[in-house]
């Protein structure tokens, strides 16, 4: 079940941040993270935040209580920083631009991030006996995470930041199949 369930929010968050991003005038996916999708005034903030962040939140949670069901902690803590990530950025939109300082739901879907990709690739780490592939991808992942950062001097924070969800997402997929 959890196979099938990772699997299709995969097929939610792909199309769903394609489209918004097509749809969303000047933004551009390399340059631009996810959550500037729902940024706060943007045009589309309510079906980014609603349709999107929220639904993939709450899946991600489904994912994470049938892993803890399983005695799959590591999985089931990676799947829990994704959905705080993805409800987080649904509840508290970022500030247009995504910067670091900023409005106090600025604030919390900073934090919500933060507790996304820092313990996504903490839990990465932890996972290491069940496939030692998952180490490299966590310490790239906590790396990555400076990239994120707006003062970090890169054009390509949103190319970086889909990087990292995609090693989270394989990482679901991967322990659903073993």
């Amino acid at each position: 079940m959890t196979t099938i369930l990772s699997v299709l929010l995969l097929i939610w968050l792909i199309p769903g941040t394609w489209i918004l991003g097509r749809k969303t005038p000047d933004y551009y996916p390399l340059r631009q993270t996810i959550s500037e999708l729902g940024a706060s005034g943007a045009e589309h903030e309510k079906v980014a935040r609603f349709a999107l962040f929220l639904p993939s939140g709450l899946l991600a949670t489904l994912i994470s209580f049938l892993f803890l069901l399983e005695s799959h902690l590591e999985a089931a803590a990676l799947a829990a920083s994704v959905a705080i990530g993805y409800l987080f950025a649904a509840i508290f939109p970022v500030d247009q631009g995504a910067p670091l300082h900023g409005s106090r739901a600025n604030f919390w879907h900073n934090l919500g991030g933060m507790v996304m990709y820092l313990g996504g690739g903490l839990s990465l780490i932890a996972a290491h006996q069940q496939a030692p592939g998952f180490t490299m991808a966590g310490v790239f992942s906590l790396v990555g995470l400076a990239g994120l950062s707006p003062y970090t001097p890169t054009r390509y924070r949103g190319w970086l930041q889909r990087l990292i969800e995609a090693l989270f997402f394989a990482a679901l997929i991967s322990h659903s199949l073993f």
